[in-house]
């Protein structure tokens, strides 16, 4: 639980880190709740931390409402950490790091897509826009990530209408960027790979798999191609550091077996994801 909790500080102090060290000292426009507040510090006497907290606020209280008090305790902590993040890390940074659009653009999307990635990988939400994101998809069958993703070019429009051209497109290139950032850091460390292996030899290689490299494997049923012959191919699925000591061994009881190696992202069950 401490490990989670502090999974999701992290990653809503990156957030907050992006936002005062990139988006905001350098104009750039801004997704999520984020963005919403600079639109609404634009037409009220509010500074964009008291707008992110007010924005979250209401997004957390529909969330309570109408997805359950379950879905809402995710959101609980990133509610009240990510405004009170970002308004501390304003008063450290006086000033950009970076004057350079693009510097910025890469540096917001890094922060941002790593901040993110922390708190998804943990289970828990950014909450802001994503439980009008989640209600709209439960109204209307649409894809969360289709309604995240029209709500955040809303939200650009909004802010484009004041901003100047390049802003809009460094906008744009942020948010796209920040997209590619989360995909990557939520299967950190959960790639594997999935090794099949057509060989004669089978229940030799799949009980070194089992005995050597401590793997489970499955031996699967399979009808050769040229030959027409029936007979199994083992499957297995271990992490990267295994692979090459697997493929040797494989390889050193029959060298000319059919070995087959896929990358896969995440993997769930008896041995990688459940105690053997």
């Amino acid at each position: 639980m401490l490990k989670t909790v502090l999974k999701i500080a992290l990653g809503d102090l990156l957030l907050a880190a992006a936002a005062a060290a990139f988006l905001l000292p350098n104009g750039l426009m801004a997704t999520g709740s984020t963005g919403l507040a600079l639109i609404l510090a634009r037409l009220c006497p509010l500074d964009v931390p008291a707008a992110v907290a007010l924005i979250n606020a209401a997004a957390f209280l529909l969330g309570l409402l109408l997805l359950g008090r379950r879905f809402a305790m995710t959101t609980l902590l990133s509610t009240v950490l990510y405004p009170i993040s970002l308004d501390i890390v304003q008063h450290f940074l006086t000033r950009p790091l970076v004057e350079d659009m693009l510097t910025a653009c890469i540096g917001a999307a890094l922060l941002s897509g790593l901040g993110v990635g922390l708190v998804i990988g943990s289970g828990a939400s950014t909450g802001g826009m994503d439980i009008p994101a989640i209600l709209f998809s439960r109204w209307t069958g649409v894809p969360v990530a289709t309604c995240l993703c029209a709500m955040d070019m809303l939200i650009l429009l909004g802010q484009a209408v004041s901003s100047a051209p390049d802003r809009i497109v460094y906008g744009m290139l942020t948010a796209l960027m920040i997209g590619v950032v989360v995909d990557k850091v939520i299967v950190i460390g959960a790639g594997q790979a999935q090794v099949l292996i057509v060989s004669p030899r089978y229940r030799e290689i799949g009980a070194c798999i089992r005995n050597e490299v401590d793997r489970g494997m499955t031996f699967v049923e399979i009808c050769t191609g040229y030959e027409g012959r029936r007979q199994q191919a083992v499957l297995s699925v271990v992490t990267h550091r295994e692979l090459p000591r697997l493929r040797e061994r494989a390889l050193s009881i029959d060298p000319e077996a059919f070995v087959i190696i896929t990358d896969v992202k995440t993997v769930h069950g008896r041995g990688s994801t459940m105690a053997r």
